[in-house]
């Protein structure tokens, strides 16, 4: 269709379509639709959703998984129009290779991850298809353990996000590594949390409370902070 047209077109090679008249047109088997690489498209009848992926893959991915590829309406398809492609991998994050190096895909933009730190994000990568790749459009923005939304800067632990608290620890963590790239808030929401080493007492918290909030018991915080009173002091780190 038009849309697809306008999506296909700059994958072309020549970048030129070649007009033949219908009577040549007629005598060529019709086959299934042809969708652009790179489309994010919901099929009509079970609601999957697949990233397509070249001319003849159709990888499944998760509504929020596809949120991180397009913020678009996704495209309806039916199942016949998926009749040419095999559906049967999955894509079961945002994380992609595409030439050789691995991407982050956040509002879809892919942002390149950090070669000897990749592996610390969660997920296993899958490597797409170099049109699709090419349809994405990879950038050089370079992503390692750090990453920021607004003025909150966290970093990835074993594929868990881990907050920082104050830009003093944020400066002593960093040293040399890449400073921390802008992702969505959407993306800090879907990672899974890292459960906090430390904890900075505040008024009125009690170690009743803190036990509470740790999901642990007073005596194990005794124990563990070498505590001889129950009794807490502002800014006491636990």
């Amino acid at each position: 269709d038009s849309s697809e047209t306008t999506k296909l077109l700059p994958l072309v090679a020549s970048g030129v379509a070649q007009v033949w008249p219908k009577y040549v047109i007629s005598q060529i088997a019709a086959g299934p639709k042809a969708l652009a690489p790179a489309s994010v498209v919901k099929v009509q009848e079970s609601g999957n959703i697949y990233l397509i992926d070249g001319f003849a893959r159709g990888l499944r991915m998760s509504a929020i998984t596809a949120r991180a590829f397009t913020k678009a309406k996704l495209k309806t398809v039916t199942r016949a129009d998926l009749s040419g492609y095999n559906t049967a991998g999955t894509l079961d994050w945002q994380k992609i290779v595409c030439g050789g190096s691995t991407y982050l895909v956040d509002q879809g933009v892919p942002l390149l991850l950090d070669t000897e730190t990749a592996n610390q994000w969660p997920k296993t990568a899958v490597a797409l298809d170099g049109k699709t790749c090419q349809k994405l459009r990879p950038t050089t923005t370079r992503v390692g353990l750090f990453v920021a939304n607004g003025t909150a800067k966290f970093k990835i632990v074993a594929g868990k996000l881990k907050p920082i608290r104050t830009a003093a620890e944020y400066t002593a963590m960093l040293g040399n590594q890449t400073p921390a790239a802008l992702v969505s808030a959407e993306l800090i929401a879907e990672l899974p949390k890292l459960n906090p080493t430390s904890y900075v007492v505040v008024a009125n918290d009690t170690l009743y409370k803190v036990a509470v909030k740790f999901k642990t018991t007073r005596a194990s915080l005794r124990t563990l902070n070498k505590l001889n009173t129950d009794v807490l002091q502002r800014g006491q780190v636990l």
